[in-house]
């Protein structure tokens, strides 16, 4: 709909990554978030996002990693969990973190516009031809094709 849109009417398009919007709603000022899903298999998608003064910069782009190699990244530093990978972590807390329950903060409408209402102040667009969904590994489906 948002391409369809931009194309008809010659306007801008930005895309959000899920991850980016899901570490936007840690509410977290200054410090390090990882937002988290579980994507089964012994996996996560995870991210790490860097924020000071409430704006975000991406430290470690999206992955599809097992939940050991990832905890292995992200070490005894300072961060802030959220997303519905978080009860994967319970057993494995580390002091230095703070783990958010998935019900406790969640990605909402207004914080993906925002982000997309940064991105296009800060001079950036996609092309509303070449868009598309990011995937951090293959469906089940195209790796059962192959």
């Amino acid at each position: 709909s948002a391409k369809g849109l931009a194309f008809a009417l010659g306007i801008p398009l930005v895309g959000v990554r899920t991850l980016v919007a899901l570490a936007a709603a840690a509410g977290v000022a200054d410090g390090l978030v990882c937002p988290i899903l579980d994507a089964r298999k012994a996996e996560v998608y995870a991210a790490l996002v860097e924020f000071r003064a409430g704006r975000g910069e991406v430290a470690q782009h999206e992955v599809a990693v097992a939940l050991e190699r990832w905890l292995e990244v992200v070490g005894d530093r300072a961060c802030t969990f959220l997303g519905d990978g978080v009860p994967l972590l319970a057993s494995r807390r580390r002091p230095t973190w703070t783990l958010l329950s998935p019900a406790e903060r969640g990605p909402s409408g207004s914080q993906v516009a925002r982000l997309g209402e940064e991105r296009l102040a800060a001079g950036e667009a996609d092309s509303a031809a070449d868009l598309e969904p990011f995937y951090c590994r293959p469906s089940e489906a195209e790796l059962r094709h192959r």
